[in-house]
């Protein structure tokens, strides 16, 4: 079975572009290695994004996995917490530079397929006690391949250490039911992925910066799947609500208006 996996220049560079993940480490070896994405997708899938030229609704597809992959922006402090961790849990582990402050980990898992692969890597994340980014983990997100250039810093992601141990196995959390939109709407693909977005979004809440953009971008498809902008702002507040600092009323109501293009 070849899995395979989107590749970009740059995060605002994708255009759906698959590649075999047994194809990456000849990127690594480039001289800017670029993003890949954090999962990987069967043959039926990749011929299907490659063809959409686009890496939109990832959500639709079942994701693979057999690395946990933990972005450590903190520094050396949680550097240190992950590795007592790993050596602990006995994992088999890469430790990276990313090419600014932070710190990337590679660990080896059992391998993971099916649609909760994200949501069951962030509740496992989320438990190690450790800051993580936890964006990382939605289908879609992308992380950056040994060997690419920092934009800013023009230092290289590189190997600070390789851990000898065993791949860890990460418990899959239960799919949520697949519900059937189709009597209701004929926008049925449009409301199950805004349904997976906002589970996605409270499981794995957005970076502070990143979430009036993940909003706004709710709210868009709410409004391509026929929800009433009344509808979709009670789903916002709903939410908002998970969210450790909620926002503001005004920035919700915001989203909406520029979601639904009012005035």
């Amino acid at each position: 079975m070849t899995w395979w996996t989107e590749w970009a220049s740059r995060p605002s560079a994708r255009k759906g572009v698959m590649i075999p993940v047994e194809d990456l480490p000849k990127l690594e070896a480039s001289s800017d290695a670029g993003f890949r994405s954090v999962y990987e997708y069967s043959d039926a899938a990749a011929k299907e994004i490659q063809a959409a030229g686009t890496s939109k609704n990832f959500a639709r597809f079942e994701q693979h996995s057999s690395t946990l992959f933990i972005d450590l922006d903190n520094g050396e402090k949680d550097l240190l917490r992950l590795r007592q961790w790993i050596g602990d849990s006995k994992a088999r582990a890469d430790l990276y530079t990313s090419g600014s402050k932070g710190y990337h980990a590679h660990i080896a898992i059992v391998p993971m397929l099916g649609s909760n692969v994200p949501t069951s890597q962030a509740h496992f994340a989320a438990g190690l006690g450790i800051e993580v980014d936890p964006s990382l983990y939605r289908p879609g997100s992308l992380i950056a391949l040994p060997g690419r250039l920092h934009a800013k810093t023009k230092k290289r992601k590189t190997l600070v250490e390789s851990i000898h141990g065993q791949p860890i196995e990460i418990p899959l959390i239960e799919a949520q039911p697949k519900l059937d939109f189709s009597k209701y709407t004929e926008s049925e693909g449009t409301l199950q992925q805004v349904l997976q977005e906002m589970y996605c979004l409270a499981s794995s809440p957005p970076k502070n910066g990143n979430r009036y953009q993940s909003l706004s971008w709710l709210a868009k498809l709410g409004c391509k799947a026929g929800i009433t902008p009344y509808a979709m702002f009670n789903f916002l507040q709903e939410l908002n609500k998970t969210w450790m600092n909620p926002k503001p009323q005004d920035e919700l109501e915001r989203a909406i208006k520029d979601g639904y293009h009012l005035t």
